[in-house]
């Protein structure tokens, strides 16, 4: 009678190992999507956060010239460290036309990108002009 009972539980041990490598990997499959996502999510984070330091200068850049040329566009590549990022400038005239300009700063990622990451729209004045259509020195400049 012994015989008997180890023979019907032979090969059990081979299918609780297989059942607990399917359960694992099951398990580590799951970890390693989380893992993934979470360094997705921080590259998404660092190139927000780029993006939003880039436009910030740019954008002080142009309000301390406290005005902008008319009708110019204008795309910029980032320094150095920031080599992967564009900047484009645009200014739109208003309706009805006056001295105020709608000036739009974008941020584009070159590579491994799917578009703008961040745009700010800001209205500035135009540089003025005298009777002959000749800009204005500033006087505010010593």
């Amino acid at each position: 009678m012994a015989l008997f009972r180890i023979r019907r539980h032979k090969g059990t041990f081979l299918l609780e190992a297989l059942v607990a490598v399917v359960i694992l990997a099951v398990g580590l499959t799951g970890v390693i999507r989380a893992f993934l996502m979470g360094l997705k999510a921080q590259e998404r984070s660092r190139d927000y956060q780029i993006s939003a330091l880039i436009l910030e200068n740019v954008l002080t850049h142009l309000l301390l010239d406290r005005y902008f040329d008319e009708g110019i566009s204008a795309g910029v590549e980032c320094a150095r460290p920031y080599a992967d990022y564009r900047c484009e400038i645009t200014a739109e005239e208003l309706d009805p036309p006056g001295p105020l300009k709608r000036v739009t700063v974008s941020v584009i990622r070159l590579e491994g990108s799917n578009g703008r990451l961040m745009e700010a729209v800001t209205y500035m004045f135009a540089r003025p002009k005298d009777e002959e259509g000749e800009f204005y020195e500033d006087a505010f400049q010593g």
